[in-house]
Order: C-alpha cells, then sequence, then structure tokens
C-alpha cells in the first residue's frame, strides 16, 4: 500500500508524536517561587511558566486575556489560594485541567502568631490563614509531592525522574532548614518591624521576634496612630522593607528609631543565575541574620 519512502515518513511521525519532546506537559505556576518549585522538579521533562510578571504583586494584578489562554491550556496549574492571588479564584474553578491550590493542601503548617490577628486581601478576612506558606521551607515539601503525584498521572513516561528530582529537591529544602535553624538561632531574641506582614511562616519556623508592622495589609495603609505607636517600640534592631517596593514610612521609620533597613525578596525577584528555591529561602535567611546582627552596619 505504502512505498518505503511512505513507510519511513508515517513512522518517523509516530516517533515523534510519542516522543516527549513533542507533547510535553505545560505547567502554569502563579507566582515565581512556585515557578522555582516547578522547574526543580520537571527538569527537561516538562515546561514551566509563571503567570506573574516580575515586579507584580499578587495583591493587585489584573488578568488579562493572554493570561486566561494560558491558565485554560495549561495541563497543571498550582497556585497558593484565593487568599493570595484573589483575583485567580473565579478563572481556577472554571478550569477543566488540574489544579494545585497549595495552601489547601493537608500537611501545611500554619504560624501559630496569626492566631490573634485577621489577614486581610481585597476586603476578605482570613483568620490564622497568612497565605505566604512557601516561605516555610517544610511546606514545600507538602507541595513537591503532590507535584511530583500529579505530573507523574499526567506524564507516566517521566514519572521516575520527576520522584527523582522531587526527593533531591525535598534533601535540598530539609538541608537548608537545618542550616537556618542553626544560623539564626543567634539572632532570636533581635526585634525587627516588617513593611508589611508577608513573613510570619519563615518567623515563626525560626523562631523570630517580629514586633510589628508598618502596614497591616497590602491593601490597609498604615494610619498616624499606628505608626506613632512604632515608634515608641524600643529595641529594635531592624526595619525590613520589601524588595522592589519603596516604602517612604518604612523608611522614615528607620531613621526616627536609628535602626538600619534590609529589603527581604520573598518572591525571587532579585536571583537571576542558578535562581532556585532553596536559594531564595536561603537569601532570606542571609538578609534577616545580616541586619538583626550588625553585619554590614
Amino acid at each position: 500500500m505504502f512505498d518505503q519512502r511512505q513507510r519511513l515518513l508515517i513512522f518517523s511521525i509516530i516517533l515523534i508524536t510519542a516522543s516527549p519532546l513533542y507533547a510535553q506537559v505545560e505547567v502554569l505556576t502563579s507566582i515565581r517561587p512556585l515557578g522555582l518549585l516547578a522547574e526543580a522538579v520537571v527538569g527537561d521533562r516538562a515546561t514551566v511558566h509563571v503567570l506573574l510578571p516580575k515586579g507584580t504583586s499578587a495583591h493587585h494584578y489584573h488578568l488579562r486575556y493572554s493570561d486566561r489562554k494560558s491558565l485554560n491550556d495549561a495541563d497543571l496549574v498550582l497556585w497558593i489560594g484565593e487568599n493570595l492571588e484573589t483575583f485567580l479564584g473565579k478563572p481556577i474553578s472554571q478550569r477543566q485541567g488540574h489544579t494545585i491550590t497549595a495552601n489547601s493542601l493537608p500537611g501545611i503548617q500554619w504560624p501559630t502568631i496569626d492566631s490573634e490577628k485577621i489577614f486581610q486581601h481585597q476586603h476578605h478576612h482570613h483568620l490564622g490563614k497568612n497565605p505566604h506558606s512557601w516561605l516555610n521551607p517544610l511546606n514545600n515539601l507538602v507541595i513537591i509531592d503532590h507535584l511530583v503525584d500529579a505530573l507523574s498521572r499526567l506524564d507516566q513516561m517521566n514519572a521516575e525522574v520527576y520522584r527523582e528530582n522531587g526527593k533531591y529537591l525535598k534533601a535540598e529544602l530539609r538541608k537548608l532548614d537545618r542550616l537556618l535553624v542553626q544560623q539564626l538561632k543567634a539572632v532570636q531574641t533581635k526585634g525587627f518591624i516588617v513593611n508589611h506582614p508577608a513573613y510570619d511562616h519563615f518567623v515563626a519556623r525560626y523562631g523570630l521576634t517580629q514586633i510589628g508592622a508598618v502596614n497591616q495589609s497590602p491593601e490597609s495603609p498604615s494610619g498616624v496612630r499606628h505608626l506613632m505607636t512604632l515608634r515608641e517600640e524600643e529595641k529594635i534592631h531592624c526595619i525590613f522593607g520589601d524588595y522592589g517596593y519603596r516604602s517612604d514610612k518604612s523608611e522614615q521609620l528607620a531613621v526616627d528609631l536609628n535602626a538600619p533597613i534590609a529589603y527581604l525578596d520573598p518572591l525571587g525577584y532579585s536571583l537571576t543565575d542558578n535562581a532556585s528555591l532553596p536559594l531564595l529561602l536561603k537569601r532570606i535567611g542571609e538578609t534577616f541574620y545580616n541586619c538583626l546582627s550588625g553585619v554590614g552596619h
């Protein structure tokens, strides 16, 4: 029926179609930390895209048409949850593909320092649920397990690769956690103030002494009375701003309290070459340690 040339062409098409390079699983993550996590797990066996552009806040982002298409086309979406990416709630609910909501996974650890306050996002109130869960290295172990499981079901041919990559990443995060426990022990009693309460997961994990926040939430700028209360605090060793965002109030508070100011980068936007989730968390630990211990000041 077919000559040799036609048979070779058909066979080549079958080989290409069967190749993992032809129809790689497409993973879409909402923010860069999850993107770094996913990239480490998939290696070169799947593609990973991050929805939010560099320098964009998850608190204020508005979806574009191309974003909605990316959400619908992705084989797997990994996001934190509606208490961080409020704008994704409805589009995610309308998706047909597989979705992992990190903050809904069993096993995520929630910081006890949230128990007496309400974390506000886009007029939603979430008692005891600070959404920045990736800042506790141990929470990422839970996310990795669910990501590996989902990828293995979507792409059985590369399941072993995903399992091995996930195993390696978890080992790196456990190693980093042990390092941070030892490193930050020396500054646990040093009081500090943050620009906004994004770091509760990290602070609780390593027993740090967060005195307060300049802004109680991204949507609620601080009032005069609140700032006056912060100015009365004693023994503040550092003020922490957010990388990429200038806060005149935080900078002025640092002057008023005669405290150094340093900038934390929870989304890893300052990382360029060899960026990874362990490196992101390691840099946060270094920033806390250096400022609270007086290194470089």
